[in-house]
Protein backbone atom coordinates (compact mmCIF):
# COMPACT_ATOMS: atom_id res chain seq x y z
CA UNK A 1 0.00 0.00 0.00
CA UNK A 2 3.02 2.38 0.84
CA UNK A 3 4.23 1.37 -2.84
CA UNK A 4 1.16 3.05 -4.20
CA UNK A 5 1.02 6.30 -2.41
CA UNK A 6 4.90 7.08 -3.22
CA UNK A 7 3.90 6.20 -6.99
CA UNK A 8 0.79 8.17 -6.96
CA UNK A 9 2.46 10.94 -5.10
CA UNK A 10 5.76 10.63 -7.99
CA UNK A 11 3.24 11.24 -10.54
CA UNK A 12 1.53 14.26 -9.03
CA UNK A 13 4.69 15.71 -8.30
CA UNK A 14 5.76 15.11 -11.81
CA UNK A 15 2.09 16.73 -12.64
CA UNK A 16 2.82 19.80 -10.50
CA UNK A 17 5.83 20.32 -12.09
CA UNK A 18 4.25 20.49 -15.77
CA UNK A 19 1.73 23.06 -13.84
CA UNK A 20 4.14 25.53 -12.52
CA UNK A 21 6.08 25.28 -16.07
CA UNK A 22 2.60 26.23 -17.66
CA UNK A 23 3.13 23.46 -20.20
CA UNK A 24 -0.48 23.28 -21.57
CA UNK A 25 -2.12 22.20 -25.03
CA UNK A 26 -5.78 23.13 -23.94
CA UNK A 27 -7.40 23.73 -27.49
CA UNK A 28 -10.45 25.67 -26.48
CA UNK A 29 -12.75 26.63 -23.38
CA UNK A 30 -17.18 25.85 -23.83
CA UNK A 31 -19.34 27.06 -21.35
CA UNK A 32 -21.38 23.84 -20.44
CA UNK A 33 -23.74 24.69 -17.85
CA UNK A 34 -22.03 26.39 -15.04
CA UNK A 35 -18.91 24.23 -15.31
CA UNK A 36 -16.14 25.40 -17.88
CA UNK A 37 -15.14 21.75 -19.90
CA UNK A 38 -11.99 22.06 -21.02
CA UNK A 39 -11.08 20.02 -24.70
CA UNK A 40 -7.32 18.60 -25.27
CA UNK A 41 -6.16 17.76 -28.68
CA UNK A 42 -5.33 14.47 -27.74
CA UNK A 43 -7.18 11.60 -26.91
CA UNK A 44 -5.40 9.17 -24.25
CA UNK A 45 -5.87 5.43 -24.40
CA UNK A 46 -5.07 3.65 -21.87
CA UNK A 47 -5.31 -0.56 -21.26
CA UNK A 48 -3.70 -3.95 -21.01
CA UNK A 49 -4.22 -7.66 -22.62
CA UNK A 50 -2.68 -10.63 -23.95
CA UNK A 51 -2.46 -13.76 -21.97
CA UNK A 52 -4.47 -17.07 -23.09
CA UNK A 53 -7.29 -15.32 -24.49
CA UNK A 54 -5.69 -12.54 -26.09
CA UNK A 55 -8.24 -10.40 -24.73
CA UNK A 56 -7.89 -6.60 -24.28
CA UNK A 57 -9.25 -3.93 -22.22
CA UNK A 58 -8.71 -0.56 -23.39
CA UNK A 59 -10.24 2.92 -21.92
CA UNK A 60 -11.07 5.62 -24.20
CA UNK A 61 -10.56 8.93 -22.94
CA UNK A 62 -11.63 11.60 -25.39
CA UNK A 63 -10.42 14.79 -25.77
CA UNK A 64 -13.48 15.93 -23.57
CA UNK A 65 -12.92 13.33 -20.82
CA UNK A 66 -15.60 11.62 -22.15
CA UNK A 67 -15.03 7.70 -21.72
CA UNK A 68 -15.35 4.50 -23.55
CA UNK A 69 -14.34 0.58 -22.75
CA UNK A 70 -14.13 -1.29 -25.13
CA UNK A 71 -13.03 -5.53 -24.60
CA UNK A 72 -12.70 -8.31 -26.07
CA UNK A 73 -10.64 -10.09 -29.18
CA UNK A 74 -8.98 -7.47 -30.87
CA UNK A 75 -9.67 -9.48 -34.38
CA UNK A 76 -13.22 -9.54 -33.75
CA UNK A 77 -15.79 -6.48 -33.16
CA UNK A 78 -15.27 -5.59 -29.37
CA UNK A 79 -17.70 -4.94 -26.43
CA UNK A 80 -18.31 -1.45 -26.08
CA UNK A 81 -19.36 0.45 -23.03
CA UNK A 82 -20.06 4.05 -22.50
CA UNK A 83 -19.13 5.70 -19.51
CA UNK A 84 -19.03 9.06 -17.55
CA UNK A 85 -15.97 11.44 -17.82
CA UNK A 86 -12.69 11.77 -15.54
CA UNK A 87 -13.19 15.16 -13.80
CA UNK A 88 -12.05 17.96 -15.30
CA UNK A 89 -8.84 18.47 -12.83
CA UNK A 90 -8.35 14.41 -13.59
CA UNK A 91 -8.45 15.32 -17.09
CA UNK A 92 -5.92 18.09 -17.15
CA UNK A 93 -3.62 15.83 -14.98
CA UNK A 94 -3.95 13.30 -18.18
CA UNK A 95 -3.04 15.76 -20.41
CA UNK A 96 0.24 17.79 -18.37
CA UNK A 97 1.25 13.94 -17.75
CA UNK A 98 1.51 13.59 -21.56
CA UNK A 99 3.51 16.30 -21.78
CA UNK A 100 5.91 16.41 -18.77
CA UNK A 101 6.48 12.53 -19.60
CA UNK A 102 6.81 13.21 -23.02
CA UNK A 103 5.40 10.45 -24.00
CA UNK A 104 4.22 11.81 -27.41
CA UNK A 105 7.91 11.07 -28.53
CA UNK A 106 8.52 8.01 -26.76
CA UNK A 107 9.48 5.01 -29.02
CA UNK A 108 9.05 1.86 -26.90
CA UNK A 109 7.18 -1.34 -28.38
CA UNK A 110 7.57 -4.63 -26.62
CA UNK A 111 5.01 -6.70 -26.10
CA UNK A 112 5.13 -9.42 -23.75
CA UNK A 113 2.34 -12.57 -22.95
CA UNK A 114 0.59 -9.94 -21.23
CA UNK A 115 0.94 -6.36 -22.44
CA UNK A 116 0.33 -2.81 -21.04
CA UNK A 117 0.16 -0.18 -22.85
CA UNK A 118 -0.63 4.15 -23.81
CA UNK A 119 -1.87 5.19 -26.99
CA UNK A 120 -2.26 9.05 -28.25
CA UNK A 121 -4.04 10.22 -30.79
CA UNK A 122 -4.50 12.90 -32.58
CA UNK A 123 -7.82 13.37 -34.59
CA UNK A 124 -7.94 10.22 -36.96
CA UNK A 125 -4.72 9.36 -36.19
CA UNK A 126 -2.49 7.81 -34.10
CA UNK A 127 0.33 9.39 -33.08
CA UNK A 128 2.49 7.20 -30.78
CA UNK A 129 1.45 4.37 -29.03
CA UNK A 130 3.93 2.83 -26.20
CA UNK A 131 3.70 -0.79 -25.27
CA UNK A 132 5.50 -2.85 -23.11
CA UNK A 133 5.02 -6.34 -21.78
CA UNK A 134 5.70 -9.45 -19.48
CA UNK A 135 7.93 -11.36 -19.49
CA UNK A 136 10.16 -9.24 -21.39
CA UNK A 137 13.98 -7.93 -21.46
CA UNK A 138 12.70 -4.42 -21.79
CA UNK A 139 11.59 -2.68 -18.96
CA UNK A 140 9.71 0.36 -18.92
CA UNK A 141 10.45 3.53 -17.28
CA UNK A 142 8.51 3.76 -13.52
CA UNK A 143 7.24 6.69 -13.92
CA UNK A 144 5.08 5.44 -17.20
CA UNK A 145 3.90 3.03 -15.23
CA UNK A 146 2.54 4.92 -12.56
CA UNK A 147 1.25 7.12 -15.17
CA UNK A 148 -0.38 4.17 -17.05
CA UNK A 149 -1.53 2.53 -13.37
CA UNK A 150 -3.09 6.19 -11.99
CA UNK A 151 -5.18 6.98 -15.12
CA UNK A 152 -6.08 3.14 -15.39
CA UNK A 153 -7.24 3.42 -11.38
CA UNK A 154 -9.46 6.48 -12.19
CA UNK A 155 -11.33 5.27 -15.55
CA UNK A 156 -11.76 2.03 -13.49
CA UNK A 157 -13.16 4.09 -10.62
CA UNK A 158 -15.74 5.41 -12.92
CA UNK A 159 -16.70 2.41 -13.98
CA UNK A 160 -16.96 0.95 -11.24
CA UNK A 161 -18.91 3.91 -9.33
CA UNK A 162 -21.56 3.70 -12.48
CA UNK A 163 -22.14 -0.30 -11.62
Amino acid sequence: MKAFFYQFGSICFLLNICFWMSCSNKQNMKKTGDIMATEYAETVIVGHGGGFTGAVTQYIIATDGQITKTYGMPSKDADTISLSRVSEEQLKQIHEGLDSLQLKGISFNYPGNMNWFITIEQGDSIKNTILWGEPNDHKIDAAIKTYHNTVLEWVQQIENDKQ
